[in-house]
Protein backbone atom coordinates (compact mmCIF):
# COMPACT_ATOMS: atom_id res chain seq x y z
CA UNK A 1 0.00 0.00 0.00
CA UNK A 2 1.01 3.51 -0.31
CA UNK A 3 1.25 6.27 1.65
CA UNK A 4 -2.24 7.63 0.55
CA UNK A 5 -3.93 4.18 0.31
CA UNK A 6 -3.15 4.32 4.15
CA UNK A 7 -4.13 7.88 5.07
CA UNK A 8 -7.30 7.23 3.37
CA UNK A 9 -7.45 3.87 5.18
CA UNK A 10 -7.31 5.34 8.51
CA UNK A 11 -9.55 8.02 7.70
CA UNK A 12 -12.11 5.70 6.72
CA UNK A 13 -11.51 3.61 10.15
CA UNK A 14 -11.29 6.86 12.03
CA UNK A 15 -15.25 8.06 10.17
CA UNK A 16 -16.63 4.63 11.21
CA UNK A 17 -15.26 4.79 14.87
CA UNK A 18 -16.40 8.86 15.41
CA UNK A 19 -19.60 8.05 13.59
CA UNK A 20 -19.98 4.96 16.31
CA UNK A 21 -19.13 7.63 19.14
CA UNK A 22 -21.52 9.93 17.36
CA UNK A 23 -24.56 7.40 17.27
CA UNK A 24 -23.59 6.34 21.30
CA UNK A 25 -23.68 9.80 22.52
CA UNK A 26 -26.97 10.94 20.62
CA UNK A 27 -28.69 7.83 22.10
CA UNK A 28 -27.29 8.75 25.51
CA UNK A 29 -28.69 12.23 25.50
CA UNK A 30 -32.13 10.91 23.55
CA UNK A 31 -32.62 8.70 26.53
CA UNK A 32 -31.50 11.81 29.39
CA UNK A 33 -34.16 14.01 27.42
CA UNK A 34 -37.09 11.39 27.76
CA UNK A 35 -35.80 10.54 31.94
CA UNK A 36 -35.79 14.10 32.30
CA UNK A 37 -39.02 14.81 31.01
CA UNK A 38 -40.69 11.97 32.23
CA UNK A 39 -39.59 13.11 36.06
CA UNK A 40 -40.08 16.71 35.48
CA UNK A 41 -43.72 16.89 36.12
CA UNK A 42 -43.74 14.83 39.16
CA UNK A 43 -40.84 17.07 40.13
CA UNK A 44 -42.34 20.64 39.07
CA UNK A 45 -45.89 19.17 41.07
CA UNK A 46 -43.57 17.93 44.40
CA UNK A 47 -41.90 20.96 44.07
CA UNK A 48 -45.22 23.40 44.22
CA UNK A 49 -46.38 21.70 46.94
CA UNK A 50 -43.31 22.31 48.68
CA UNK A 51 -43.21 25.22 48.37
CA UNK A 52 -47.36 26.43 49.55
CA UNK A 53 -46.51 24.18 52.54
CA UNK A 54 -43.79 26.16 53.07
CA UNK A 55 -45.17 29.57 52.70
CA UNK A 56 -47.89 27.80 55.30
CA UNK A 57 -45.19 27.36 57.52
CA UNK A 58 -43.62 31.02 57.24
CA UNK A 59 -47.05 32.09 57.82
CA UNK A 60 -47.81 30.07 61.24
CA UNK A 61 -44.52 30.93 62.56
CA UNK A 62 -45.17 34.59 61.87
CA UNK A 63 -48.18 34.25 63.64
CA UNK A 64 -46.53 32.48 66.49
CA UNK A 65 -43.31 33.86 67.02
CA UNK A 66 -43.93 34.32 71.09
CA UNK A 67 -42.81 30.26 70.49
CA UNK A 68 -39.25 31.26 69.64
CA UNK A 69 -37.90 33.91 71.87
CA UNK A 70 -35.20 31.07 73.52
CA UNK A 71 -34.45 29.51 71.60
CA UNK A 72 -35.19 30.89 68.70
CA UNK A 73 -34.93 28.16 66.26
CA UNK A 74 -35.61 24.38 66.19
CA UNK A 75 -35.29 21.22 64.69
CA UNK A 76 -38.56 19.17 64.15
CA UNK A 77 -39.05 16.23 61.78
CA UNK A 78 -35.66 16.79 60.19
CA UNK A 79 -36.92 20.83 59.79
CA UNK A 80 -34.60 23.68 61.04
CA UNK A 81 -37.44 26.44 62.08
CA UNK A 82 -37.58 29.27 63.26
CA UNK A 83 -36.18 33.24 63.24
CA UNK A 84 -32.92 34.80 62.51
CA UNK A 85 -31.78 38.15 62.10
CA UNK A 86 -32.08 39.14 58.87
CA UNK A 87 -29.94 42.21 57.28
CA UNK A 88 -30.60 45.88 57.06
CA UNK A 89 -31.55 46.37 53.35
CA UNK A 90 -32.40 49.65 51.34
CA UNK A 91 -35.20 49.62 49.20
CA UNK A 92 -36.43 51.87 46.45
CA UNK A 93 -39.63 51.45 43.12
CA UNK A 94 -36.78 53.10 40.67
CA UNK A 95 -33.20 53.03 40.97
CA UNK A 96 -32.76 55.26 37.91
CA UNK A 97 -34.55 57.93 39.64
CA UNK A 98 -33.04 57.11 42.61
CA UNK A 99 -29.36 57.52 40.90
CA UNK A 100 -30.99 61.29 39.13
CA UNK A 101 -31.49 61.71 42.71
CA UNK A 102 -28.36 61.35 44.30
CA UNK A 103 -26.72 63.15 41.27
CA UNK A 104 -28.82 66.18 41.34
CA UNK A 105 -28.31 66.15 45.82
CA UNK A 106 -24.65 65.06 46.05
CA UNK A 107 -21.51 66.39 45.13
CA UNK A 108 -19.65 64.67 42.74
CA UNK A 109 -17.25 62.65 45.00
CA UNK A 110 -20.08 61.39 47.18
CA UNK A 111 -22.21 60.48 43.82
CA UNK A 112 -19.09 58.48 42.75
CA UNK A 113 -19.27 56.16 46.67
CA UNK A 114 -22.74 56.01 46.44
CA UNK A 115 -23.19 55.26 42.62
CA UNK A 116 -20.94 52.73 40.84
CA UNK A 117 -19.33 52.75 37.49
CA UNK A 118 -21.86 51.27 35.50
CA UNK A 119 -24.62 53.32 37.35
CA UNK A 120 -25.75 50.83 39.81
CA UNK A 121 -26.76 51.70 43.63
CA UNK A 122 -24.05 50.84 45.80
CA UNK A 123 -26.12 49.48 49.06
CA UNK A 124 -23.30 49.27 51.24
CA UNK A 125 -22.68 53.33 50.84
CA UNK A 126 -25.94 53.98 51.31
CA UNK A 127 -25.39 53.13 55.18
CA UNK A 128 -23.95 56.35 55.50
CA UNK A 129 -26.69 58.60 54.47
CA UNK A 130 -28.45 59.92 57.14
CA UNK A 131 -32.31 59.12 57.00
CA UNK A 132 -33.29 62.85 55.67
CA UNK A 133 -30.45 61.97 52.88
CA UNK A 134 -32.58 58.37 52.34
CA UNK A 135 -35.56 59.97 51.65
CA UNK A 136 -34.74 62.83 50.16
CA UNK A 137 -33.53 60.22 46.96
CA UNK A 138 -36.58 58.52 47.42
CA UNK A 139 -34.76 55.43 49.29
CA UNK A 140 -36.20 53.71 52.75
CA UNK A 141 -34.24 51.80 54.87
CA UNK A 142 -35.49 48.77 55.89
CA UNK A 143 -33.59 47.71 59.97
CA UNK A 144 -32.70 44.33 60.50
CA UNK A 145 -35.46 42.29 62.15
CA UNK A 146 -36.22 38.68 62.69
CA UNK A 147 -37.36 36.63 59.85
CA UNK A 148 -38.93 33.32 59.81
CA UNK A 149 -36.95 30.35 58.05
CA UNK A 150 -37.58 27.01 57.24
CA UNK A 151 -34.74 25.00 56.36
CA UNK A 152 -34.47 20.92 55.79
CA UNK A 153 -31.65 19.04 57.34
CA UNK A 154 -31.21 16.96 54.95
CA UNK A 155 -30.77 19.85 51.68
CA UNK A 156 -31.48 17.94 48.30
CA UNK A 157 -29.02 18.83 44.97
CA UNK A 158 -30.48 22.50 44.76
CA UNK A 159 -28.20 23.53 41.87
CA UNK A 160 -29.77 20.66 39.99
CA UNK A 161 -33.04 20.97 40.53
CA UNK A 162 -32.51 24.54 39.48
CA UNK A 163 -30.93 23.44 36.35
CA UNK A 164 -33.35 21.00 35.37
CA UNK A 165 -36.39 23.35 35.96
CA UNK A 166 -34.28 25.94 33.59
CA UNK A 167 -33.60 23.42 31.19
CA UNK A 168 -37.28 22.37 31.08
CA UNK A 169 -38.42 25.63 30.50
CA UNK A 170 -36.25 26.53 27.53
CA UNK A 171 -37.39 23.24 25.39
Amino acid sequence: MNPLEIITELARKYKLAYEALHSETQSLIDELTLVKEEHFSKIYRQLKQVQKIKRQLITALDDNHQLFVKPKSLVLHEVRLGFKVSKEDYVFDDEVAVIEAIKDQFPPNAVQALVGSREYLRKSALADLTSEDLQAIGVEKVEASDEAFVRPEKTLDEKFINSLLQEMKKG
